[in-house]
């Protein structure tokens, strides 16, 4: 949309060609091609080793399906950040490898990464229900079973896309974040 088009031409063509996005980036939910720009937001929070000191800022952007029956908005997330999680995929990893060496999730915390001991137990228990929950996809996927954890990932991530992947491997660690219109405190629900 040009910048001197006028006020009716914006009323009746309010998206600009900018905001239509290339056949690329479908919906996750109905696989449908015709997917706007919806705004974006910025994800704050995470944990990384990075030189830098405070908090680390990733913008993500937000898309707009433009089926019908769908008009769902859904996030495409930069390419290492993963949902509902505060460290990147590559310091997953990272945590992973030191665990592996042998080193004590006190060292981890307080040496490497200064912090709290209690993130990096829980990081540690995650990894471990990942882990379990992405052998058991392998074995769906008949995948071969048994090579390192970022292996499994990668071999996954080739049969099921990005989003799909990672909703499915978060949406098992947080079972009720699935739908946000279960309140499982109303319901008498525990969630692990």
């Amino acid at each position: 949309m040009s910048p001197s088009m006028s006020p009716i031409q914006k009323i009746t063509n309010p998206i600009s060609e900018d905001q239509h996005i290339s056949e690329f980036i479908k919906c996750p939910y109905c696989n449908n091609n015709h997917c706007w720009k919806h705004g974006t937001y910025t994800r704050k929070g995470f944990h990384s080793q990075t030189p830098q000191n405070g908090w680390i800022l990733r913008t993500v952007q937000r898309f707009l399906c433009r089926d019908v029956s769908c008009k769902r908005t859904f996030s495409l997330l930069p390419e290492d950040v993963l949902p509902y999680c505060r460290f990147f995929y590559s310091d997953l990893l990272s945590i992973i490898h030191q665990f592996n060496q042998g080193m004590t999730a006190y060292s981890i915390a307080h040496k490497d990464w200064k912090l709290s001991l209690r993130i990096i137990l829980r990081i540690k228990r995650l990894i471990h229900i990942v882990y379990i929950y992405l052998e058991q996809l392998c074995r769906e996927f008949s995948i071969r079973i048994g090579g390192s954890f970022s292996n499994m990932v990668f071999s996954l991530s080739q049969r099921l896309s990005w989003f799909r992947f990672t909703r499915i491997w978060f949406h098992h660690i947080y079972p009720c974040r699935i739908k946000k219109n279960l309140n499982p405190h109303n319901l008498g629900i525990k969630c692990p």
